[in-house]
C-alpha cells in the first residue's frame, strides 16, 4: 500500500492542478468504472488497493494532453510516461501473480476512456507579434520591405536631408 502513496499524491496533484474542472469526476467515475471493469474480466482474487485509481490518472494525464495538442499538457504525457511508463507492464497477465494485473488494466481502459468523455477548453497560441495574424500581409511591414524577393537584406536608398524637408518652400 506505500507503494501506491507517493506516485497517488503526485498524480493528484498533476490532475488537480492542470484538470482542477474534471478532477473530482475523473477521480469518482474513474473508481467506479475501473472497479466495474475489474469485476467483469476479474480472476477470483483479491483486487484491492489504490492502483487502479493510479492507472486511471497516468492513462487520462496522458491521452488527454496528447489529445490536446497544448505543448504544455503534452510536456505533462511525455513527463508521466517517462517516470511511470514501466507500469504498463503490470497491466498485462503472467509479469506478477501477486498483483491484480485487471485491476491495472481496467484503470488503464477506465483512464483512456474518460479522457474522450471529458472536453478540454481549446488552447490557443497568444498572439503577440504582427506576423503571427492570419491576416499579415508582409509587403506592407516595414521591416519586411527590406528584404528582396531571395530573403536578402537590401538597404533603403539614400535620401538627402533638403529632399526629406525643403527649406526653400517655407521661404
Amino acid at each position: 500500500m506505500y507503494n501506491n502513496s507517493i506516485p497517488l499524491l503526485i498524480l493528484l496533484a498533476a490532475l488537480r492542478y492542470f484538470y482542477s474542472k474534471q478532477s473530482l469526476a475523473v477521480i469518482g467515475y474513474g473508481i467506479l468504472l475501473s472497479g466495474f471493469i475489474t469485476w467483469v474480466i476479474g480472476r477470483e482474487n483479491h483486487h484491492i488497493g489504490a492502483s487502479s485509481l493510479i492507472y486511471v490518472l497516468v492513462s487520462f494525464i496522458f491521452f488527454k494532453g496528447i489529445q490536446t495538442k497544448y505543448y504544455r499538457l503534452v510536456a505533462l504525457s511525455l513527463a508521466v510516461v517517462i517516470v511511470y511508463g514501466g507500469l504498463v507492464w503490470y497491466a498485462f497477465p503472467k509479469v506478477d501473480s501477486t498483483i491484480s494485473w485487471e485491476g491495472h488494466l481496467a484503470g488503464l481502459m477506465a483512464g483512456f476512456v474518460l479522457s474522450l468523455f471529458y472536453k478540454t477548453p481549446e488552447y490557443q497560441k497568444i498572439i503577440k507579434y504582427d506576423w503571427e495574424h492570419p491576416d499579415f500581409e508582409p509587403m506592407k511591414d516595414k521591416f519586411m520591405q527590406r528584404f528582396d524577393e531571395n530573403g536578402n537584406f537590401v538597404n533603403l536608398p539614400i535620401v538627402e536631408d533638403n529632399e526629406i524637408f525643403d527649406f526653400e518652400e517655407l521661404n
